[in-house]
């Protein structure tokens, strides 16, 4: 087993705190989704969803893709107005919609 001076000498994983910015840097290939979700979070970056279901959104448009069956829950920047794409059922403002997904179910908003 190397001596800790090693870990110290040649780190994987480091960050630095600057003014105002935080520095992230990684020598390791394939960080987990989790780990890399939670740096973003950190830099200030709004995560519609936290199960590893793959979001896409814009200014109009919101698009879930469920990794896995359950239920699931989409929390929105803000306040938003929603209507479902395929059904045009009127969704209402909201700012979390919880949503019973089977895993690869594709959902589209407007």
């Amino acid at each position: 087993m190397p001596s800790s001076e090693v870990f110290f000498k040649y780190p994987a994983l480091v960050q630095r705190q600057h003014d105002h910015w935080t520095a992230t840097w990684s020598a390791v290939p394939g960080l987990p989704g989790p780990f890399l979700g939670h740096l973003a979070e950190a830099a200030g970056v709004h995560r519609y969803m936290k199960d590893g279901s793959q979001v896409m959104a814009n200014a109009g448009f919101l698009a879930v893709h469920s990794a896995g069956d359950g239920t699931r829950t989409l929390r929105l920047p803000g306040p938003r107005h929603l209507t479902d794409a395929l059904s045009g059922a009127d969704l209402g403002t909201v700012r979390k919609l919880t949503l019973d997904l089977p895993r690869g179910d594709t959902r589209l908003f407007f």
